[in-house]
Protein backbone atom coordinates (compact mmCIF):
# COMPACT_ATOMS: atom_id res chain seq x y z
CA UNK A 1 0.00 0.00 0.00
CA UNK A 2 0.89 3.73 0.19
CA UNK A 3 0.76 5.47 2.95
CA UNK A 4 1.43 8.95 1.59
CA UNK A 5 -1.84 9.39 -0.84
CA UNK A 6 -0.84 13.04 -2.25
CA UNK A 7 3.22 11.61 -3.13
CA UNK A 8 1.47 8.53 -5.11
CA UNK A 9 -1.11 10.16 -6.97
CA UNK A 10 1.86 12.98 -8.56
CA UNK A 11 2.99 10.58 -9.87
CA UNK A 12 -0.01 9.76 -12.53
CA UNK A 13 0.07 10.69 -16.29
CA UNK A 14 -2.54 13.44 -15.17
CA UNK A 15 -2.20 14.01 -11.34
CA UNK A 16 -4.82 15.80 -9.79
CA UNK A 17 -4.44 19.53 -8.38
CA UNK A 18 -2.60 19.16 -4.48
CA UNK A 19 -6.11 20.81 -3.39
CA UNK A 20 -7.99 18.32 -4.91
CA UNK A 21 -6.18 15.91 -3.08
CA UNK A 22 -6.61 17.87 0.47
CA UNK A 23 -10.48 18.27 -0.16
CA UNK A 24 -10.72 14.64 -1.00
CA UNK A 25 -8.94 13.57 1.96
CA UNK A 26 -10.57 15.82 4.68
CA UNK A 27 -14.05 14.81 3.12
CA UNK A 28 -12.92 11.12 3.99
CA UNK A 29 -11.68 12.48 7.40
CA UNK A 30 -14.96 14.14 8.00
CA UNK A 31 -17.03 11.14 6.88
CA UNK A 32 -15.18 8.84 9.42
CA UNK A 33 -13.04 7.09 6.61
CA UNK A 34 -9.50 7.78 7.24
CA UNK A 35 -8.69 8.96 11.31
CA UNK A 36 -5.77 11.37 12.43
CA UNK A 37 -3.48 10.15 15.31
CA UNK A 38 -4.03 12.25 17.94
CA UNK A 39 -1.01 14.42 17.99
CA UNK A 40 -2.06 15.15 14.70
CA UNK A 41 -5.73 15.71 15.36
CA UNK A 42 -5.61 18.09 18.15
CA UNK A 43 -4.25 20.78 16.34
CA UNK A 44 -6.87 20.25 13.43
CA UNK A 45 -10.07 20.23 15.89
CA UNK A 46 -8.44 23.83 17.37
CA UNK A 47 -8.28 25.10 13.51
CA UNK A 48 -11.91 24.17 13.08
CA UNK A 49 -12.99 25.60 16.36
CA UNK A 50 -12.06 29.27 15.10
CA UNK A 51 -13.35 28.49 11.51
CA UNK A 52 -10.19 27.63 9.71
CA UNK A 53 -9.64 25.05 6.88
CA UNK A 54 -8.01 22.16 8.58
CA UNK A 55 -5.70 19.80 6.36
CA UNK A 56 -5.43 15.90 5.94
CA UNK A 57 -1.85 16.11 5.79
CA UNK A 58 1.45 18.52 6.93
CA UNK A 59 5.02 19.19 5.77
CA UNK A 60 6.18 16.45 8.40
CA UNK A 61 4.06 13.65 6.34
CA UNK A 62 0.94 11.69 5.97
CA UNK A 63 -1.23 11.14 8.96
CA UNK A 64 -4.28 9.99 8.16
CA UNK A 65 -4.87 6.21 8.38
CA UNK A 66 -7.93 3.92 7.27
CA UNK A 67 -10.42 3.03 9.82
CA UNK A 68 -12.80 0.19 10.11
CA UNK A 69 -15.58 2.13 8.28
CA UNK A 70 -13.38 3.23 5.61
CA UNK A 71 -12.28 -0.17 5.16
CA UNK A 72 -15.60 -1.17 4.26
CA UNK A 73 -16.69 2.30 2.07
CA UNK A 74 -13.82 1.22 0.09
CA UNK A 75 -15.47 -1.29 -1.08
CA UNK A 76 -18.82 0.26 -1.96
CA UNK A 77 -18.18 2.14 -5.63
CA UNK A 78 -20.63 5.07 -4.33
CA UNK A 79 -20.20 8.30 -2.93
CA UNK A 80 -18.94 7.74 0.91
CA UNK A 81 -21.41 9.69 2.29
CA UNK A 82 -23.95 7.84 1.05
CA UNK A 83 -22.18 4.51 1.14
CA UNK A 84 -21.75 5.46 5.41
CA UNK A 85 -26.04 6.13 5.24
CA UNK A 86 -26.02 2.47 3.66
CA UNK A 87 -24.12 0.82 6.22
CA UNK A 88 -25.26 2.35 8.68
CA UNK A 89 -28.73 1.62 7.46
CA UNK A 90 -28.08 -1.88 7.67
CA UNK A 91 -26.66 -1.90 11.46
CA UNK A 92 -29.31 0.11 12.50
CA UNK A 93 -32.26 -1.51 11.44
CA UNK A 94 -33.60 0.81 8.66
CA UNK A 95 -32.30 -0.04 5.15
CA UNK A 96 -35.83 0.12 3.08
CA UNK A 97 -36.28 3.53 3.48
CA UNK A 98 -32.59 4.71 3.85
CA UNK A 99 -32.33 3.01 0.17
CA UNK A 100 -34.51 5.30 -0.99
CA UNK A 101 -32.97 7.94 0.62
CA UNK A 102 -29.62 7.53 -0.52
CA UNK A 103 -30.64 6.92 -3.93
CA UNK A 104 -32.57 10.17 -3.42
CA UNK A 105 -28.49 11.99 -2.45
CA UNK A 106 -26.62 10.10 -5.03
CA UNK A 107 -29.36 10.92 -7.71
CA UNK A 108 -32.38 13.61 -7.14
CA UNK A 109 -35.42 14.53 -5.56
CA UNK A 110 -38.59 12.56 -6.85
CA UNK A 111 -40.44 15.86 -6.89
CA UNK A 112 -40.82 17.57 -9.82
CA UNK A 113 -42.84 21.05 -10.87
CA UNK A 114 -46.63 21.02 -10.04
CA UNK A 115 -48.70 19.42 -12.61
CA UNK A 116 -51.75 21.55 -11.40
CA UNK A 117 -52.69 23.52 -7.64
CA UNK A 118 -49.71 24.06 -5.34
CA UNK A 119 -51.75 24.57 -2.93
CA UNK A 120 -53.40 20.97 -3.79
CA UNK A 121 -49.94 19.63 -4.19
CA UNK A 122 -48.85 20.98 -1.06
CA UNK A 123 -51.50 19.93 0.93
CA UNK A 124 -50.98 16.55 -0.54
CA UNK A 125 -47.37 16.03 0.95
CA UNK A 126 -48.06 17.43 4.16
CA UNK A 127 -51.13 15.10 4.78
CA UNK A 128 -48.17 12.63 3.51
CA UNK A 129 -45.62 13.53 6.00
CA UNK A 130 -47.66 14.34 8.57
CA UNK A 131 -48.93 17.15 11.49
CA UNK A 132 -45.00 17.75 12.47
CA UNK A 133 -42.75 16.48 9.24
CA UNK A 134 -39.36 16.05 10.15
CA UNK A 135 -37.43 15.23 6.69
CA UNK A 136 -38.08 16.53 2.88
CA UNK A 137 -36.02 13.07 2.94
CA UNK A 138 -38.54 10.96 4.58
CA UNK A 139 -41.05 12.11 2.71
CA UNK A 140 -39.61 11.36 -0.47
CA UNK A 141 -38.82 7.65 0.88
CA UNK A 142 -42.40 7.75 1.63
CA UNK A 143 -43.66 9.23 -1.99
CA UNK A 144 -41.39 6.34 -3.60
CA UNK A 145 -43.41 3.92 -1.07
CA UNK A 146 -46.41 4.98 -2.46
CA UNK A 147 -45.35 4.77 -5.95
CA UNK A 148 -44.45 1.49 -5.40
CA UNK A 149 -47.38 0.55 -3.88
CA UNK A 150 -49.59 1.55 -6.64
CA UNK A 151 -47.96 -0.30 -9.42
CA UNK A 152 -50.12 -3.17 -8.32
CA UNK A 153 -52.75 -1.70 -10.08
CA UNK A 154 -53.52 -0.40 -13.74
CA UNK A 155 -52.87 3.42 -13.47
CA UNK A 156 -52.32 3.64 -9.73
CA UNK A 157 -48.45 4.33 -10.18
CA UNK A 158 -49.75 7.54 -12.63
CA UNK A 159 -52.11 8.34 -10.25
CA UNK A 160 -49.81 8.80 -7.45
CA UNK A 161 -47.63 10.93 -9.42
CA UNK A 162 -50.26 13.06 -10.24
CA UNK A 163 -51.59 13.55 -6.86
CA UNK A 164 -47.86 14.60 -5.28
CA UNK A 165 -46.09 15.77 -8.14
CA UNK A 166 -43.94 13.15 -8.88
CA UNK A 167 -41.69 12.73 -11.50
CA UNK A 168 -42.09 8.58 -12.41
CA UNK A 169 -38.69 8.59 -14.78
CA UNK A 170 -36.86 9.71 -11.52
CA UNK A 171 -39.03 7.33 -9.43
CA UNK A 172 -37.35 4.69 -11.48
CA UNK A 173 -34.07 5.51 -11.61
CA UNK A 174 -34.43 5.70 -8.02
CA UNK A 175 -35.57 1.96 -7.93
CA UNK A 176 -32.85 0.78 -9.98
CA UNK A 177 -29.90 2.27 -7.80
CA UNK A 178 -32.25 1.15 -4.65
CA UNK A 179 -31.56 -2.67 -6.50
CA UNK A 180 -27.53 -1.81 -6.91
CA UNK A 181 -27.21 -0.72 -3.37
CA UNK A 182 -29.47 -3.88 -1.78
CA UNK A 183 -26.84 -5.90 -4.30
CA UNK A 184 -23.69 -4.53 -3.26
CA UNK A 185 -24.88 -4.78 0.39
CA UNK A 186 -25.61 -8.15 -0.03
CA UNK A 187 -22.20 -9.23 -1.97
CA UNK A 188 -20.61 -7.70 1.36
CA UNK A 189 -22.40 -9.82 3.78
CA UNK A 190 -24.04 -6.67 5.59
CA UNK A 191 -27.92 -7.88 4.07
CA UNK A 192 -28.42 -11.84 3.03
CA UNK A 193 -29.35 -12.70 -0.11
CA UNK A 194 -31.68 -15.12 -1.75
CA UNK A 195 -29.69 -18.00 -3.29
CA UNK A 196 -32.35 -17.88 -6.77
CA UNK A 197 -31.26 -15.22 -9.53
CA UNK A 198 -35.08 -14.64 -10.79
CA UNK A 199 -35.58 -11.75 -12.81
CA UNK A 200 -37.04 -8.72 -11.29
CA UNK A 201 -39.78 -6.35 -12.76
CA UNK A 202 -36.96 -4.00 -14.14
CA UNK A 203 -35.23 -6.82 -16.18
CA UNK A 204 -32.59 -7.09 -14.11
CA UNK A 205 -31.47 -10.27 -12.78
CA UNK A 206 -29.20 -10.37 -9.70
CA UNK A 207 -29.32 -12.14 -6.58
CA UNK A 208 -32.53 -10.65 -4.18
CA UNK A 209 -31.75 -9.83 -1.08
CA UNK A 210 -34.28 -11.21 1.75
CA UNK A 211 -37.23 -8.66 2.10
CA UNK A 212 -37.04 -8.77 5.42
CA UNK A 213 -35.04 -9.00 8.78
CA UNK A 214 -33.36 -7.22 11.51
CA UNK A 215 -32.28 -4.77 8.49
CA UNK A 216 -35.27 -3.39 8.41
CA UNK A 217 -36.33 -3.52 12.76
CA UNK A 218 -36.73 -0.19 12.42
CA UNK A 219 -37.79 1.01 9.11
CA UNK A 220 -40.60 2.60 10.98
CA UNK A 221 -39.08 4.97 13.52
CA UNK A 222 -38.39 8.29 12.29
CA UNK A 223 -35.73 9.03 15.03
CA UNK A 224 -33.71 5.72 14.05
CA UNK A 225 -33.84 7.38 10.32
CA UNK A 226 -33.73 10.73 10.57
CA UNK A 227 -30.18 9.57 12.94
CA UNK A 228 -29.15 7.55 10.35
CA UNK A 229 -29.75 10.14 7.42
CA UNK A 230 -27.53 12.29 9.43
CA UNK A 231 -24.78 9.63 9.46
CA UNK A 232 -24.71 10.27 6.11
CA UNK A 233 -25.28 13.92 5.87
CA UNK A 234 -22.51 14.93 8.47
CA UNK A 235 -20.41 17.18 8.57
CA UNK A 236 -23.75 19.17 7.03
CA UNK A 237 -25.27 20.41 10.02
CA UNK A 238 -27.04 23.53 10.85
CA UNK A 239 -28.40 24.35 14.60
CA UNK A 240 -31.23 26.80 14.90
CA UNK A 241 -30.82 30.45 16.96
CA UNK A 242 -33.04 33.62 17.10
CA UNK A 243 -36.68 32.68 18.56
CA UNK A 244 -38.78 30.06 18.69
CA UNK A 245 -41.46 30.17 15.46
CA UNK A 246 -38.75 32.46 13.98
CA UNK A 247 -34.96 30.91 13.94
CA UNK A 248 -32.58 30.90 11.21
CA UNK A 249 -29.82 28.74 11.08
CA UNK A 250 -25.92 29.04 11.29
CA UNK A 251 -22.49 26.86 11.80
CA UNK A 252 -19.23 27.95 11.45
CA UNK A 253 -18.83 29.01 8.19
CA UNK A 254 -22.37 31.27 7.71
CA UNK A 255 -25.02 32.37 9.42
CA UNK A 256 -28.55 33.58 8.61
CA UNK A 257 -29.62 30.38 6.87
CA UNK A 258 -33.38 29.55 6.11
CA UNK A 259 -34.73 26.24 4.66
CA UNK A 260 -36.10 26.14 1.14
CA UNK A 261 -39.31 27.49 0.13
CA UNK A 262 -39.62 23.90 -1.54
CA UNK A 263 -39.39 22.23 2.12
CA UNK A 264 -41.89 20.36 3.51
CA UNK A 265 -39.84 22.15 6.67
CA UNK A 266 -40.72 25.43 5.81
CA UNK A 267 -43.66 26.16 7.72
CA UNK A 268 -42.51 24.39 10.84
CA UNK A 269 -43.44 27.13 13.54
CA UNK A 270 -42.09 24.83 16.44
CA UNK A 271 -38.09 24.96 15.72
CA UNK A 272 -36.70 26.31 18.64
CA UNK A 273 -32.90 27.65 19.14
CA UNK A 274 -30.70 24.96 19.23
CA UNK A 275 -32.32 22.81 16.99
CA UNK A 276 -30.34 20.66 14.45
CA UNK A 277 -31.30 20.24 10.95
CA UNK A 278 -29.03 17.86 8.52
CA UNK A 279 -29.18 18.90 4.84
CA UNK A 280 -27.73 17.54 1.89
CA UNK A 281 -27.34 20.69 -0.71
CA UNK A 282 -27.09 24.17 -0.35
CA UNK A 283 -28.44 27.05 -2.75
CA UNK A 284 -27.62 30.65 -2.48
CA UNK A 285 -29.40 33.41 -4.06
CA UNK A 286 -30.88 36.66 -2.19
CA UNK A 287 -29.95 34.16 1.06
CA UNK A 288 -28.67 30.86 1.31
CA UNK A 289 -31.10 28.33 1.65
CA UNK A 290 -31.04 24.41 3.09
CA UNK A 291 -32.02 22.03 0.39
CA UNK A 292 -33.14 18.33 1.23
CA UNK A 293 -33.43 19.07 5.24
CA UNK A 294 -33.69 16.59 7.93
CA UNK A 295 -34.29 17.33 12.16
CA UNK A 296 -32.06 15.28 13.88
CA UNK A 297 -31.58 15.45 17.94
CA UNK A 298 -28.51 15.88 19.79
CA UNK A 299 -28.28 12.29 20.87
CA UNK A 300 -28.29 12.03 17.10
CA UNK A 301 -25.26 14.33 16.31
CA UNK A 302 -23.15 13.38 18.96
CA UNK A 303 -23.49 9.13 17.79
CA UNK A 304 -23.10 9.96 14.51
CA UNK A 305 -20.62 13.18 14.06
CA UNK A 306 -17.61 14.55 15.41
CA UNK A 307 -15.38 14.83 18.46
CA UNK A 308 -17.01 14.72 21.67
CA UNK A 309 -15.86 17.33 24.06
CA UNK A 310 -17.18 17.01 27.49
CA UNK A 311 -16.69 19.71 30.19
CA UNK A 312 -18.02 18.08 33.24
CA UNK A 313 -17.37 20.95 35.24
CA UNK A 314 -19.28 23.26 32.85
CA UNK A 315 -21.68 20.55 32.64
CA UNK A 316 -21.11 21.19 28.74
CA UNK A 317 -20.97 19.30 25.53
CA UNK A 318 -18.94 20.28 21.97
CA UNK A 319 -19.05 18.51 18.98
CA UNK A 320 -16.48 18.90 16.96
CA UNK A 321 -15.23 22.05 18.80
CA UNK A 322 -18.40 24.51 17.88
CA UNK A 323 -21.47 23.13 18.09
CA UNK A 324 -22.77 22.87 21.87
CA UNK A 325 -25.44 20.64 22.46
CA UNK A 326 -28.12 20.14 25.53
CA UNK A 327 -27.00 16.83 26.45
CA UNK A 328 -26.12 15.33 29.91
CA UNK A 329 -22.32 14.60 30.54
CA UNK A 330 -23.44 11.29 31.31
CA UNK A 331 -25.53 10.73 28.69
CA UNK A 332 -22.33 11.48 26.03
CA UNK A 333 -20.40 9.71 27.57
CA UNK A 334 -22.70 6.86 27.12
CA UNK A 335 -23.02 7.95 23.53
CA UNK A 336 -18.91 8.14 22.92
CA UNK A 337 -18.66 4.37 24.44
CA UNK A 338 -21.23 3.21 21.89
CA UNK A 339 -19.31 5.10 18.94
CA UNK A 340 -16.19 2.71 19.92
CA UNK A 341 -18.20 -0.18 19.99
CA UNK A 342 -19.59 0.46 16.32
CA UNK A 343 -15.88 0.70 15.47
CA UNK A 344 -15.11 -2.61 16.87
CA UNK A 345 -18.39 -3.97 15.26
CA UNK A 346 -17.48 -3.08 11.97
CA UNK A 347 -13.44 -4.18 12.86
CA UNK A 348 -14.78 -7.99 13.37
CA UNK A 349 -16.89 -7.56 9.92
CA UNK A 350 -13.57 -6.72 8.48
CA UNK A 351 -11.91 -10.09 9.57
CA UNK A 352 -14.71 -12.07 8.94
CA UNK A 353 -17.37 -10.29 6.12
CA UNK A 354 -19.35 -13.30 5.00
CA UNK A 355 -19.78 -15.15 8.63
CA UNK A 356 -20.74 -12.47 10.98
CA UNK A 357 -24.04 -12.03 11.75
CA UNK A 358 -24.30 -8.23 11.98
CA UNK A 359 -28.19 -8.16 13.11
CA UNK A 360 -26.78 -10.44 15.85
CA UNK A 361 -23.05 -9.39 17.16
CA UNK A 362 -24.88 -5.74 16.47
CA UNK A 363 -28.00 -6.17 18.66
CA UNK A 364 -27.08 -4.96 21.92
CA UNK A 365 -25.09 -2.02 20.77
CA UNK A 366 -27.86 -0.84 18.37
CA UNK A 367 -30.77 -1.83 20.87
CA UNK A 368 -28.97 0.69 23.35
CA UNK A 369 -28.60 3.41 20.60
CA UNK A 370 -32.11 2.98 19.43
CA UNK A 371 -33.38 3.26 23.38
CA UNK A 372 -31.19 6.74 24.02
CA UNK A 373 -32.51 8.39 20.57
CA UNK A 374 -36.00 7.80 21.44
CA UNK A 375 -35.94 9.13 25.09
CA UNK A 376 -34.25 12.20 23.77
CA UNK A 377 -37.02 12.36 21.56
CA UNK A 378 -39.66 11.81 24.81
CA UNK A 379 -38.05 14.32 26.68
CA UNK A 380 -37.45 17.01 24.23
Amino acid sequence: GHDDVAAFLANALDPPSAGAVQSALLTLIEVGALSLPEAAAKPQEASRSQGKPIAATSQAGPFAQLTPLGHHLSKLPVDPHVGKMLIYGCIFGCLDPILTIAATCAYKTPFAGSFGSRAQVDAARLKLAGPSPRSDLILAAAAFALWEAGQAERGGSEKVCREYSLSEPTLRQLRDLRRQFSDLLGTMGFIPRKPSFQGNRGGSAMPQVEEKGYWDANSKSEEVVCAVACAGLYPNLMQAEGQTGQVSWFNLKERNVAVHPSSILRNRKDFQPGALLAFHTKVATSRTYLMDATEVSANAALLFGGAISIDHAAARVTLDSWLTLSVPARTAVLIRELRKELKGLLAKKITDPRGLDIGLAGAPLVKAAVALLRDYEKAS
